[in-house]
């Protein structure tokens, strides 16, 4: 293989996304390495750095060749690559697997934070890609699923009967469209991540574990509890309901809105009892506070709190230091606000398709904020 072609190859393996026959490529260019007596002896009595650091040079002037018009930023990122590739190579006459290395902190550093991710039951990070498509498969190569763009759907033909997890991550300024095994629909928010199972089991409850906000529609299941556990804190159950819950690590409640059905929300540690959960009827919300352990229980307008599934944002009486946050998360920017008084003052508004700088145009003009905007983060003075 040429320099290039290694290194797109590993870059790819990097990011799992090699398809089958560009593994086999790779692991076919590694495994020329196997043949070489010295290497397999040196690391066979223990003197592993020294292998990695001549399979390093071997790889290096193999990439190389004779092509020396390398910038100096272009040979230090591809050492990173071959620095992998070596403990690859290590990892066969070790293993006789290249998978080994399937954890290798390399990977998790090398991982944008701004994409899409899904962490698999193995440990291994798929990056969703919102321009392609791709199947989602189990620890033993069985499709177990199907994404296009930013809509990830699981099916329910496996026959595997072993709870597996997969955990679905969402950054600051995107959303994402999920359908477990079990049909329920869930709408992710920015900032969010889920953690479900790939398939659920005959006999188990349903749950999920979230952190973030997500539209939950989940399918009706008398014999199945569908729970969703907050902040490892609270469980929400339902049957075969309509609901929307956030819960995002600088919030001071965890709010649950019901549309539909109706559901129990109640502390994890005491177990559910219908007589003692708080049962919620549609059009209200159930505020759990994280630090006093106390949940009230109002009636509220629920399309304030399922806007931002359309891409829109709506304030009623919220208090500018709730609006920056969600602002951060829904545009994906950083706002450091130095106005103290600022941050208890409370807006009625609502946007669409605005940017940060025209919405916080719009708030100041009922009030004197003085802001800077560079790149991607907020000044406000």
């Amino acid at each position: 293989m040429t320099r290039k072609e290694i290194e797109i190859l590993v870059g790819k393996y990097l990011e799992n996304r090699c398809d089958p026959n560009e593994k086999k490529l790779l692991e076919d260019f590694l495994e020329s390495y196997q043949g070489d007596g010295e290497n397999w002896i040196a690391t066979k009595h223990g003197n592993r750095q020294l292998v990695e650091n001549r399979l390093y040079e071997k790889l290096q002037k193999q990439i190389a060749g004779n092509d020396r018009q390398y910038s100096n930023k272009f040979v230090n990122a591809k050492n990173r690559y071959l620095r992998f590739a070596a403990i690859l190579i290590l990892g066969i006459f070790c293993a006789s697997s290249i998978y080994i290395i399937k954890e290798h902190l390399f990977f998790k550093e090398s991982l944008d934070e701004n994409v899409i991710t899904l962490t698999l039951d193995n440990g291994n990070v798929e990056v969703i890609r919102e321009d392609g498509s791709s199947q989602v498969t189990d620890a033993n190569g069985n499709i177990v699923g199907q994404y296009t763009g930013k809509h990830l759907i699981y099916t329910n033909d496996s026959s595997v009967e072993k709870l597996a997890y997969n955990t679905l991550t969402v950054p600051y300024g995107k959303l994402f469209d999920l359908h477990l095994s079990d049909g329920t629909h869930v709408f992710l928010n920015a900032g969010t991540s889920l953690r479900y199972p790939v398939k659920f089991i005959k006999g188990m409850e349903r749950n999920v574990f979230l952190d973030g906000e997500a539209y939950f529609e989940v399918a009706k299941d008398q014999e199945h509890p569908f729970i969703v556990t907050v902040d490892d804190k609270i469980n929400v159950r339902a049957l075969g309901t309509t609901f929307n819950i956030s819960s995002y690590e600088e919030d001071e409640t965890i709010n649950t809105v019901l549309l539909e059905g109706s559901v129990g929300v109640y502390n994890k540690e005491e177990g559910f009892n219908l007589k003692e959960a708080t049962v919620l009827e549609p059009n209200h919300k159930a505020a759990w506070d994280k630090t006093q352990n106390k949940i009230n229980i109002e009636e509220v307008e629920t399309d304030i709190y399922t806007a931002w599934m359309d891409g829109k944002l709506i304030f009623r009486h919220t208090p500018f230091k709730v609006i920056r946050k969600k602002l951060e998360r829904y545009y994906n920017v950083t706002i450091q606000n130095k106005n103290e008084v600022l941050e208890e003052s409370t807006f009625n508004a609502s946007f669409t398709n605005e940017t940060v700088e025209q919405v916080l145009q719009t708030l100041s003009s009922g009030s004197n904020i003085i802001y800077k905007i560079k790149n991607n983060k907020v000044l406000i003075e």
